[in-house]
């Protein structure tokens, strides 16, 4: 709760206010393209935007994905170790962290696929 008044205010700074009054340097006219945030701003809010754009590039402050990441593991790490620290719980950490790297690899695979499937390596 403390950084999402914060970050709010950034995103609106660099989406609506940095544009009108930011520069008038030779490529400042490319950085109201390069901030798009009309489309996936709630994203950012509920700190999902290093996932849900999946196929489509978010130009909406882009650096932030980090923000996003540390959120989630701040979510998920407390979970974690409340199942290694309870002696009971130890097999299904073991579990969950399995299942974990498991879908890990899988959506890495995927990827990796599509992605070797969609490009072509010998064009010159």
């Amino acid at each position: 709760m403390r950084l999402l008044p914060l970050y709010a205010f950034t995103m609106f700074f660099f989406w609506k206010f940095l544009v009108l009054y930011g520069g008038d340097g030779p490529l400042f006219y490319q950085y109201h393209d390069k901030t798009n945030c009309q489309r996936f701003w709630f994203w950012h809010f509920v700190f999902l935007n290093n996932l849900v754009p999946w196929n489509e590039q978010d130009t909406c402050l882009p650096w932030t994905w980090y923000l996003a990441n540390d959120f989630q593991f701040f979510l998920l790490v407390p979970i974690l170790v409340a199942y290694y620290a309870d002696q009971e719980k130890r097999s299904k950490f073991y579990y969950v962290i399995g299942a974990i790297a498991g879908v890990n690899s899988l959506i890495q695979a995927v990827v990796i696929l599509a992605n070797s499937l969609s490009v072509s390596y010998f064009t010159y």
